[in-house]
């Protein structure tokens, strides 16, 4: 697995797993950089993992989510999209690989 970050805003990135051709994003603020990496590398988008409800680390949800093939990941509450919630000590498993959810306010 290879990580990298796509520059969001103009304060943000949005972190990408990747491995072969298929990524997996966390906290995707904006689609349209997204969706231009995607393209330009030629790549497949499987999973979008939200780590909290703020509109700079959600706002390309939506958008993105029509165009991948795996399930978005996010907190139990109110994120739009969000098809499996999750919480501390639940895991999640993209691109083969197991993550273990943490729980770090402030």
């Amino acid at each position: 697995m290879s990580i990298f970050h796509i520059p969001a805003y103009t304060d943000n990135y949005i972190w990408v797993l990747q491995s072969g051709n298929n990524i997996s994003i966390i906290d995707p603020g904006e689609a349209k950089p997204v969706l231009e990496v995607i393209k330009k590398r030629d790549l497949n988008l499987v999973d979008i993992l939200l780590t909290h409800h703020h509109f700079d680390h959600v706002g390309g949800t939506t958008e993105l989510k029509k165009i991948m093939s795996g399930k978005v990941y996010g907190p139990k509450g109110n994120i739009e999209g969000i098809d499996i919630s999750v919480s501390e000590e639940d895991e999640i498993n993209t691109l083969h690989y197991k993550f273990k959810i943490l729980h770090t306010p402030g």
